[in-house]
C-alpha cells in the first residue's frame, strides 16, 4: 500500500506524471505526424490518434477518465472520499483496492479550503494516485518484458 500527504504539485511531477500514465495507456509520438502535441494508440486497424491536444491527465478531466477507466479495466476499485478532519481541514483521498486488499492510497490534506467548479484538490489528489499506479503497473511490465527476453 502507497500513502501519501502530498502539498502541492510541481511542473516536474506534472510532467513525469502525464508521462508515466501515457505509457501505461500505450500511447506514443511519431515524428513528423500531425503535430508535437498528438500522441498515439495502436488498435485493431493501425495506430489513431488518442489526443492532438498534449498530454493533460493533470488538468482534463476527460483525460484523466480515460487512464481511470483503464485502471477500473483490470479489476480494480476505486473510492474517492471527501471530508473534513477534527482540525477543519479538507481532505481528499483516492483508494484502488482489489479483493478488498488496499494497493494505493493517497490523500491531499489542504488547509485553506477553496471551494470551485474545478474540484481542482480532487482532481489532483486523482491524478496523484494515477501517476503512482501507473509507474508501478509500468515498471512490472518492463519487468515481465525482461524475464521474457
Amino acid at each position: 500500500m502507497l500513502t501519501n500527504n502530498i502539498k502541492h504539485m510541481n511542473s516536474k511531477v506534472i510532467e513525469n506524471g502525464n508521462l508515466e500514465i501515457a505509457r501505461m495507456l500505450g500511447w506514443f509520438q511519431q515524428e513528423g505526424q500531425v503535430g508535437p502535441n498528438a500522441w498515439f494508440q495502436t488498435e485493431e486497424t493501425g495506430n489513431v490518434i488518442a489526443t492532438i491536444h498534449g498530454l493533460r491527465f493533470n488538468s482534463n478531466w476527460n483525460d484523466l477518465m480515460i487512464a481511470l477507466a483503464f485502471i477500473e479495466g483490470l479489476g480494480f476499485n476505486t473510492n474517492i472520499h471527501h471530508y473534513y478532519t477534527d482540525t477543519n481541514a479538507n481532505q481528499h483521498s483516492v483508494i484502488f483496492n482489489k479483493e478488498n486488499k488496499i494497493f494505493f492510497e493517497h490523500t491531499l490534506l489542504n488547509k485553506s479550503v477553496e471551494w470551485n467548479n474545478n474540484n481542482s484538490t480532487k482532481k489532483e489528489v486523482l491524478f496523484l494516485t494515477v501517476f503512482a499506479f501507473a509507474s508501478q503497473y509500468n515498471n512490472a511490465e518492463m519487468l515481465k518484458k525482461d524475464l521474457k527476453e
